[in-house]
């Protein structure tokens, strides 16, 4: 009963990756991305981005043998991104062809139906050929048009211009990139011109995948068309996040103002009512100006950033001062306050500039996090509404969602989420903008093989049918390299947050042909092992997806399912064994890819059946994994400590 009952649960992991829609394969005439979504699972459709890549032969081409005509032309007033764009294009190119195109600025060039361009950005040969944008495509969307002999890569910020040459890429060159270590394009002896007509938007206006190897380095980012923080936040006093104190830091403050902070001996939070002190010129009152003047210096200092956040301190702590409590009897949440503050701060940022005959356009979020999670709503007649109007944000205040507390191996869409479902309906009565913070490793043990797989696109279209613009995924964000399937659970991302309707399937399918090449078939039997083990512990163990959950212990990891998971491992160094003689550099690179991917499985080994080794074997295996880790930049054992303390624990 139970192997039969394994296979029931592998069968339904696959069928929820079964989403019929179009890919992003094109071809001549042209593809739309638009396609029917299953909803067998409870997911329902959604609205998301554009995705139109419509494209026809000229019967033209830019490069031709070992030559070409053509020049990659960017403005003379450029914006980095734009600069970087036509280097992107200029490298890959080489890379397929071995041409290397000039790359000019627009000063003094003239736009004419015969000319040979690849322009990026906002040039005058676009003005001169009259391209501009047809729709609104937003901070990341881009559209690709070819006038004459001509393609022009046009956004409205150079953001997304600099995504776009990707897209172009993708068309000239088969262009992708799967993780930081493996970017690639086809080689070519000649590039076709078509006449593009393209329009791509993607389903989340920003989109941030928080692993170190993309965090840390901003051309994997770009590449994998990912915002990274600076991009997209203002930076308060080098934090975007949790960043209360950062504004009126206690050192400064405190000793003056302890009203402005809760009633423990060391502050952990702001008391944003000031302990009730309300009276004119009182310290609710000198709070907010003094946050108001330190938060307008930020704007200030940041004039082409649009989003800045007002998050708490990272603690599930709010002030109890009696007029706290008062506030959070009434409306049955502590997030009425930060909402109202917001707004307020919102009013006071407006005036400010109003004032100096100035307009700033500013997103002000705050998080849905902890104490404040729970909307101050009420349900009448099978609606939430607010509890009074102070609560309805502003235009300008966004509410960043981030459901800590959920179960991550299944979607929210399913029961064990439903109160998340329940919290987002609840926000949604207030605010017509919604930022997702979801999570997809386990922060207390960075070592343990964490599965979220089952959630993710659905987490995806549950966001979009709520409003969702903005999708935050975090994960080992203070690691280099990642544990647990990192690199596809990035290249996942970055790949639905842009197209939330493909394929996961054939996405998965296609990493791992691609990323473990002559390894790809041991290296997928033991990701579809490791899936069909989490369902079984959640099936007969009553494990769920928490992200601190506590299920490393031999109880949930027989020593046979972990000898048989590393004899995979085994396979899979079999398989590129023959590189060592005919391409060294290429087996180390496919070596590591692989050895990532066993530390989890010997680290729950190691830890778990110890005595079942040798003193001198116990002693190998340790300083072997001590090494791997250390050569591969794995360098936290959990969000909050060093991996060098299990060595200390381990004694080596």
């Amino acid at each position: 009963m139970k192997k039969s009952r394994i296979i029931a649960i592998l069968c339904c992991l696959t069928m929820l990756f079964s989403v019929a829609a179009c890919s992003k394969e094109g071809g001549s005439g042209g593809q739309s991305a638009t396609g029917t979504i299953d909803t067998s699972n409870g997911e329902v459709p959604y609205e998301g981005g554009t995705h139109i890549y419509n494209y026809t032969s000229t019967g033209k081409n830019i490069v031709e043998g070992a030559t070409s005509d053509y020049k990659i032309v960017y403005p003379a007033d450029f914006e980095a991104d734009e600069s970087t764009a036509a280097d992107e294009i200029r490298y890959w190119i080489e890379e397929s062809t071995g041409v290397r195109l000039e790359k000019v600025t627009d000063e003094g060039l003239t736009y004419s139906s015969d000319s040979k361009y690849i322009s990026v950005g906002d040039t005058t040969l676009a003005e001169q050929a009259g391209v501009t944008l047809t729709e609104d495509v937003g901070y990341s969307g881009f559209q690709i048009k070819t006038e004459g002999d001509s393609i022009f890569l046009i956004g409205e910020t150079a953001s997304g211009v600099l995504f776009g040459s990707y897209e172009l890429l993708y068309r000239l060159v088969n262009f992708r990139t799967y993780s930081s270590d493996m970017s690639v394009c086809d080689e070519k002896t000649s590039i076709e011109l078509y006449d593009f007509d393209i329009t791509d938007i993607p389903d989340f206006e920003y989109r941030m995948t928080q692993y170190g190897f993309v965090r840390y380095n901003e051309t994997t980012a770009n590449r994998m068309r990912m915002n990274q923080e600076g991009d997209v936040w203002i930076s308060v006093g080098g934090n975007y996040w949790h960043n209360t104190f950062k504004y009126l830091p206690p050192d400064d403050y405190l000793e003056d103002h302890p009203d402005w902070y809760d009633s423990s001996s060391s502050p952990q939070q702001l008391c944003f009512l000031a302990h009730g002190d309300d009276e004119p010129g009182g310290e609710a009152e000198q709070l907010y100006n003094t946050f108001l003047t330190n938060f307008i210096s930020y704007l200030d200092a940041n004039p082409d950033i649009y989003n800045i956040t007002i998050t708490q301190e990272d603690v599930n702590v709010w002030c109890e001062c009696p007029a706290c409590n008062a506030q959070q009897e009434k409306y049955g949440t502590d997030a009425a306050t930060i909402v109202q503050f917001c707004n307020k701060i919102s009013d006071g940022v407006k005036a400010h500039y109003e004032a100096l005959g100035q307009t700033r356009d500013i997103n002000i979020c705050f998080f849905a996090y902890h104490k404040t999670e729970t909307a101050p709503v009420k349900l009448v007649d099978g609606e939430y509404q607010p509890i009074d109007d102070s609560v309805i944000c502003r235009d300008n205040v966004s509410v960043f969602y981030a459901p800590i507390f959920a179960d991550y191996s299944h979607s929210f869409y399913e029961q064990e989420n439903s109160n998340v479902a329940t919290t987002l309906e609840g926000w949604r009565a207030l605010s017509d903008k919604l930022y997702l913070w979801i999570y997809s490793t386990n922060f207390s043990y960075y070592l343990y093989p964490y599965n979220s797989f089952n959630s993710m696109q659905g987490n995806y279209w549950f966001a979009l049918n709520h409003g969702g613009s903005y999708m935050f995924d975090q994960a080992q964000y203070n690691n280099y390299n990642s544990t647990g399937w990192g690199r596809l659970k990035a290249y996942l991302n970055s790949e639905l947050q842009w197209d939330a309707s493909q394929n996961m399937n054939d996405l998965i399918d296609e990493f791992f042909e691609n990323y473990y090449a002559e390894a790809a078939e041991p290296m997928r039997e033991l990701f579809n092992m490791y899936r069909t083990h989490f369902a079984y512990i959640e099936e007969y163990l009553g494990v769920g997806g928490a992200i601190g959950g506590r299920y490393y212990g031999s109880e949930y990891w027989p020593i046979g399912t972990l000898n048989a998971m590393l004899d995979k491992i085994d396979e899979a160094y079999a398989a590129i064994d023959s590189l060592q003689r005919t391409d060294p550099a290429r087996y180390s690179t496919m070596y590591d890819r692989i050895c990532i991917e066993s530390i989890a499985y010997r680290f729950l080994k190691i830890n778990n059946y110890s005595s079942r080794f040798t003193a001198s074997d116990l002693l190998a295996e340790q300083e072997s994994f001590r090494d791997d880790c250390e050569r591969m930049n794995l360098t936290k054992f959990s969000e909050s400590s060093d991996i060098s303390t299990l060595w200390t624990e381990w004694g080596i």
